[in-house]
């Protein structure tokens, strides 16, 4: 699974990817709901799964900075007005922000 969100739009929208084969992807969205309706079910998200994301999400981070592609990728968007909040602190307060998240956000 793969969560990408949209914090800086203007709106509440998430996005979630599945890979999976064609003939696996009914298979793969019932894993995914399942998944999500756990966590709602659970009431949330546990400090145990926040500090595991953080650790994916800085490790994706870091590790797509290694190439021009990852630093053109995580820049763009820099001058859209549909992205009001995305600036040059997206890259230089990227590791703070992270690890600011609490279960309660």
């Amino acid at each position: 699974f793969s969560l990408t969100n949209f914090e800086a739009l203007k709106g509440g929208w998430f996005l979630v990817t599945v890979t999976a084969s064609k003939a696996n992807a009914n298979k793969a969205l019932r894993a995914c709901l399942e998944t999500l309706q756990s966590i709602v079910a659970r009431g949330g998200v546990g400090s145990d799964n926040l500090s595991s994301a953080k650790r994916v999400v800085i490790n994706r981070h870091e590790g797509g900075l290694q190439s021009l592609k990852g630093y053109v990728e995580a820049l763009s968007g820099l001058q859209m007005d549909s992205i009001p909040l995305k600036g040059p602190k997206c890259l230089t307060e990227f590791h703070r922000v992270v690890e600011g998240v609490t279960v309660k956000d």
